[in-house]
């Protein structure tokens, strides 16, 4: 595994990992149609590491940026529009994600929930 296919979130995680605060992504499951009803095929809670920094210029630009918004560094596998993160007892809305481009971390734009 290189640098730029996944081994960057390793070696980050590994390195960097103490500076970032234990967190709670709380993915969202997928909704499923059972019987003409919609249920959902469970959500899932995954302890991550997260850094929660203030909004970035990028995030103040969007059309979707609210005062208060804040910037999410997340070490998680996954991380998608539906999920939510909780992090010293605060718990945020994702409304947008994007991998940097070494795969090492997330970052989102969140909002307190």
């Amino acid at each position: 595994m290189g640098i730029l296919d996944g081994g960057a979130a390793t070696i980050f995680q590994s390195l960097m990992g103490a500076y970032f605060l234990p967190a709670t992504l709380h993915q969202a499951g997928a909704l499923v149609y059972t019987d003409g009803v919609i249920t959902s095929n469970g959500a899932v809670d995954i302890d991550c590491k997260v850094q929660v920094d203030v909004a970035n210029y990028r995030m103040q630009q969007s059309a979707n940026y609210i005062d208060g918004d804040v910037r999410l560094l997340v070490l998680a596998s996954q991380v998608t529009t539906d999920d939510e993160l909780t992090v010293s007892e605060q718990r945020y809305k994702i409304y947008a994600t994007s991998r940097d481009p070494a795969g090492a971390y997330w970052d989102c734009s969140g909002r307190v929930s």
